[in-house]
């Protein structure tokens, strides 16, 4: 039952932060994945790296 309720929790963080951004790309006139891509950077992220072979935790990388 804990685990069910994490989930739904979780769940709707996810959407909360699906509508924020939505929002936030509406007002400034921008696509959400610039939105993103900015912040991967704060992170030290590189989004234009995703995908490259041997990463694991990226789901577009081949297997």
């Amino acid at each position: 039952m804990a685990k069910r309720r994490t989930t739904t929790v979780g769940m709707r963080m996810y959407d909360d932060m699906h509508e924020a951004l939505k929002e936030k790309a509406h007002r400034e006139n921008i696509f959400m994945y610039e939105i993103v891509d900015a912040a991967l950077r704060a992170y030290g992220i590189n989004p234009d790296e995703a995908g490259a072979k041997d990463n694991e935790n990226d789901s577009r990388s081949e297997q």
